[in-house]
């Protein structure tokens, strides 16, 4: 098996492919059962792929969210409900609202004796063959309550942004950035960059051909 992707798909019989901007009927069905057949080990393996770990302050984790793991997640979460009503039809609903987008997220934990009144203007670019390709849109939303793991990327953050400096200070956020699908290279190398003006805070690296 080429990866770890690659090796859930397998096991659960749905085949193998590199990152799409537009999904087919077929992929969808394919992302639903996915989402739907999850065990604890095989939902882990799955999203892992899409997850760099930094672990450098203040960043924690960046992640990627393709078309297809926009689907894989929105049947996890109802299925995490006992729902099983999530079909093609569905998945084609939570693409058509995404508008074609990858999303990219940057998770980041502040020390806790920082004087924030909100996340700094971080903003994510892509830079592939020595171009950048810049975010369609960029949302920064802070936390001032502890990071909640294991969820993923695009799920909600109960009392996060919620919450007021009045009762607890700010002691993180989230940078989400979404991308134009189309506008990349399905076999492309792309390197992540959360930067603050002309300075960067960290860059990792993405090869969306060992992505879905």
């Amino acid at each position: 098996m080429r990866s770890t992707v690659a090796a859930v798909l397998v096991g659960l019989g749905l085949s193998v492919q590199a990152f799409v901007a537009t999904l087919t009927p077929n992929a969808v069905d394919e992302a639903v059962a996915l989402g739907q057949s999850f065990t604890e080990g095989d939902r882990v393996s799955f999203h892992a792929r899409y997850r760099a770990v930094v672990g450098r302050a203040p960043v924690d984790y960046i992640d990627i969210v393709t078309p297809f793991r926009r689907v894989v997640i929105a049947a996890e979460a109802q299925a995490r409900l006992g729902s099983r009503r999530f079909g093609q039809r569905e998945g084609l609903a939570v693409l058509e609202a995404a508008s074609g987008h990858v999303t990219v997220v940057a998770e980041l934990t502040f020390h806790p004796l920082n004087t924030y009144v909100g996340v700094p203007g971080y903003e994510i670019v892509l830079a592939k063959d020595g171009e950048t390709v810049t975010a369609l849109s960029t949302d920064r939303q802070p936390r001032f309550g502890a990071r909640i793991d294991n969820l993923p990327s695009i799920a909600p953050r109960p009392g996060g942004p919620s919450r007021t400096r009045s009762t607890q200070p700010m002691l993180g956020g989230t940078v989400t950035a979404e991308f134009d699908g189309g506008a990349l290279a399905p076999n492309g190398l792309y390197d992540v960059i959360l930067r603050e003006g002309a300075d960067g805070v960290t860059r990792v690296r993405f090869d969306l051909s060992q992505l879905r």
